[in-house]
């Protein structure tokens, strides 16, 4: 499968309804299987309804992935469609934080994933980051292999993390010194 990845534009409609819609699946596909291995329903968890937390998430997380310190990158397959979303924020002033990495299954295990994950970690070096950290729930075993073949390691859950507290014991939490 031909990939071509570039950064989004987060402040173009056209980029910010790809990546809403990318989200919009992210959180689906997550909240369903969040639900059918743990019994969790992060709607309520949030107190949200999945469209709000896809609103929220543009109107709160979006603005912080614009460079210098963030980066929204998308991945489209040779026929247009998109195939994959990978995001960094600021997470402090020495660390950076992968979110919302989504590969459609349609894409998995073509290295989609693995190019976006290496570009985010490019462009936290390029930042001037010196920690990468990430979240990522315990059912994703494809995602955690690709972190740790990257070097990440298992840490505590870290403040700036989404995921509520009393939820942790579904999560991993990850970091990369760089």
């Amino acid at each position: 499968m031909e990939i071509t990845i570039r950064r989004a534009e987060v402040d173009s409609a056209a980029d910010r309804s790809i990546i809403g819609a990318l989200w919009r699946e992210y959180l689906e596909w997550a909240d369903r299987e969040l639900a059918s291995r743990y019994g969790l329903d992060m709607a309520a968890e949030f107190e949200t309804t999945l469209e709000e937390a896809v609103v929220l998430d543009l109107e709160r997380l979006l603005p912080r992935l614009a460079p210098p310190g963030g980066r929204a990158l998308l991945a489209f397959a040779a026929d247009g469609e998109p195939a994959g979303i990978g995001c960094l924020r600021s997470s402090t002033d020495t660390a950076a934080e992968i979110k919302r990495m989504y590969v459609r299954p349609t894409a998995r295990g073509r290295g989609v994933g693995r190019r976006l994950f290496d570009e985010l970690i490019e462009a936290a070096r390029g930042a001037g980051y010196r920690t990468v950290r990430l979240d990522s729930a315990r059912f994703m075993r494809a995602a955690h292999a690709l972190y740790r073949s990257a070097g990440f390691k298992p840490i505590e859950p870290y403040e700036e993390s989404e995921v509520p507290p009393h939820v942790w014991h579904y999560w991993l939490f990850m970091e990369l010194e760089l």
